[in-house]
């Protein structure tokens, strides 16, 4: 067999070296990132870059999260606001349906005060309080059938336009209503005592 030398200057074959599945080629003198290392200046503007867009893309993530935790939150509480005006307009509507059989049974006391005025022959009186018992009748009526909005409306547009009158006519029904509870509770007390049994002292003969 012939000893076969190479020839001189001898030269190696060069070999092409080929990326793995999923790798890209990666040139010589550069980063994975791409980034150019032969120039220092250029590499770290590129890093500088790349850093900054990823902080950015972090920031519209954190954005778009707190966005939506705020609608979250935005829904809830009205959600929770008109739970409580539910609940408001439901106790409104309690106490004005309460305060229209209070302010019937007044207008009862004052049918009943315009009846006793009649027979001690004062009819001037007497007349007047028909027509508060009939007046506070029709706001009795209208407080059980009436919406509160409309309740409260129609009472802070009629405060405005005669606070006087107003007050005048909170002030007698009030103290209508006071002599009215008064004098409930006495006939109360004096039917109580009159439907006790009469006692006697027993005193030994001497």
């Amino acid at each position: 067999m012939d000893d076969i030398r190479p020839e001189w200057p001898y030269t190696p074959v060069q070999t092409e070296t080929y990326p793995s599945p999923g790798e890209s080629p990666q040139q010589e003198g550069t980063s994975q990132q791409g980034i150019d290392l032969s120039h220092p200046g250029q590499a770290m503007r590129m890093a500088l870059d790349q850093a900054q867009q990823r902080a950015s893309e972090t920031v519209d993530q954190f954005k778009a999260q707190a966005g939506d935790a705020a609608v979250q939150l935005k829904n809830q509480a009205g959600t929770t606001v008109e739970r409580l005006k539910t609940q408001a307009g439901d106790q409104l509507d309690t106490q004005m349906t309460q305060a229209g059989v209070s302010l019937a049974t007044v207008a009862d006391a004052v049918n009943i005060l315009g009846d006793q005025l009649r027979q001690g022959n004062q009819a001037l009186l007497a007349g007047y309080a028909d027509r508060v018992s009939g007046q506070v009748d029709q706001m009795a009526t209208y407080l059980r059938q009436s919406d509160p909005g409309k309740v409260l409306h129609d009472i802070e547009d009629f405060a405005r336009r005669e606070p006087a009158m107003f007050l005048a006519g909170a002030f007698a029904i009030g103290l209508l209503g006071t002599r009215f509870l008064k004098s409930t509770g006495r006939s109360v007390n004096t039917d109580n005592t009159s439907e006790q049994p009469e006692t006697r002292q027993w005193i030994p003969e001497q």
